[in-house]
Order: structure tokens, then C-alpha cells, then sequence
């Protein structure tokens, strides 16, 4: 039925003779498709550090959509998303390809090539992520695609200065502070070393001196795509001990 014709296409009806007319004759036209664009800022993700509760899923769409750029509804958006194609290279070089869709409630679909579901946690590891946003639709032109390149970096750990200030007076033949694992909740991230043969804090230090030992963070295994090995100074002020 001619005003069940919709969808953009090539179409022919055929008009019969009612009343006074006999016969039938037959005309062909075309709905032609619209012309769209995404628009927007793709990935609206500033360039963050490795955070393990954050993802940022939902920012792959902030401000995204596909509008019309022609006829009568140009400038008004159509009420589709695009589909956003996920390539995220971890720090050790492994590459990961997914794709992200957003439902018309607003969830948010994460899938690989074939369509399954995807397990692989998007926008929150460190690494480098190139996003690209494509829209292709039976009713529209083809639409050119958008790519962002967004980079989160390896979280660092560090010791607080207040355990620096808890551990820094110390007394000549002291052994050298064990420094606790750094832990997330009751989970093991990493560890704290030494860097140097010693096991003590070293000599009495004179006034406004200092035994300076420097400490080594390095993640645990599994953790070492998302915090990096890092080190810190300690300065020891180290009291002669008592006969």
C-alpha cells in the first residue's frame, strides 16, 4: 500500500481503472535516502589515569548523535546512535576489539566482531584506545566515520607522607622498615622493596642529616598493565643507640 511505502528504495505501484476507467497502468518512483552526519565530540573522555572504579562507558556517547543534514528535518536528529568500534591496545602491546552500542533506554551493549557479548572491560584499563564512530543505516547515505585516539596512563602508588613521618626516627642497628603490600579492600596490588644490599637504616646521622634509602613499587602479577613500577626517596634521621 502506498502509504505503508516508508523505507528509501525503488518502488512501483499500480493505479486500476475504477468507475467511467478500465486497465491499469503502472508507475515506478524512488524514495531517496536522507543525508546524516554524527556530530559531536566522539569519546568526550579527557586523557585520565588508571582508576579501578571508574570506567567511562557512558562518555563514549556524551554529546554524539546523528542528525539530519537535508531536507525538511536537516539540523534535527533522527533518533539513531551510531555504533562505536572500540580498538584498545594494552600497555604490553595486546590488542582487543569490541563494539559498543547504547539501547534506546539508554544501556549501554558491548559486543565482539561476531555479536556475542564481550568481556573485556572497555574505557578503564591503561592503555591506548582508538574510537571509532560509524552509522550506516538502509535509509541513509553513507555516513563518513569519526575516530578519537584516547590514552589512559598506569596509576602510580605512593607512600603518604604520613607513613614517611611514621617511619623516618630511627635508631642506629634498627633494621630497615618492612613496608606493607599495597592493597585494594583486602586484594594485593603490588610491593614494596629496597633498593640496596643493606638491611639496617645505616649510622647515626648528625644533626640536619639524613640516611637516604630509596623504596620500589612494583605491581603484582596481572597488575602490571595498570600501575607502573615506581620508586621514592625515604630519609632516615637515625639516633645513636644506647650502650
Amino acid at each position: 500500500k502506498a502509504n505503508e511505502i516508508k523505507h528509501a528504495g525503488t518502488y512501483t505501484v499500480t493505479i486500476e481503472g475504477m468507475g467511467n476507467y478500465e486497465g491499469s497502468v503502472e508507475r515506478t518512483f524512488e524514495v531517496a535516502k536522507a543525508d546524516a552526519d554524527i556530530t559531536g565530540t566522539p569519546g568526550n573522555i579527557s586523557n585520565v589515569t588508571y582508576d579501578p572504579n571508574t570506567t567511562y562507558l557512558e562518555n563514549l556517547f556524551a554529546d554524539v548523535d546523528v542528525k539530519y543534514t537535508s531536507g525538511s528535518n536537516n539540523g534535527q536528529t533522527t533518533g539513531l546512535t551510531p555504533t562505536v568500534k572500540v580498538e584498545y591496545k594494552a600497555i604490553n602491546g595486546t590488542i582487543t576489539t569490541v563494539y559498543v552500542t547504547k539501547a534506546a533506554e539508554g544501556n549501554v551493549v558491548v559486543n565482539d566482531a561476531e555479536g556475542n557479548p564481550a568481556s573485556a572491560i572497555v574505557i578503564k584499563d591503561a592503555g591506548t584506545y582508538t574510537i571509532t564512530y560509524s552509522f550506516a543505516n538502509d535509509n541513509f547515505n553513507t555516513v563518513e566515520s569519526k575516530t578519537v585516539i584516547v590514552t589512559i596512563g598506569q596509576a602510580t602508588v605512593s607512600l603518604t607522607t604520613d607513613y614517611i613521618n611514621s617511619i623516618k626516627n630511627q635508631t642506629y642497628g634498627n633494621a630497615l622498615p618492612t613496608i606493607p603490600d599495597y592493597k585494594i579492600g583486602t586484594t594485593v596490588i603490588g610491593s614494596w622493596t629496597w633498593n640496596t644490599s643493606e638491611t639496617t637504616v645505616g649510622n647515626a646521622t648528625a644533626e640536619g642529616k639524613y640516611n637516604t634509602f630509596t623504596a620500589v613499587f612494583t605491581p603484582g602479577e596481572g597488575y602490571e598493565n595498570n600501575y607502573t613500577t615506581s620508586s621514592i626517596d625515604v630519609d632516615f634521621i637515625v639516633a645513636k643507640a644506647r650502650l
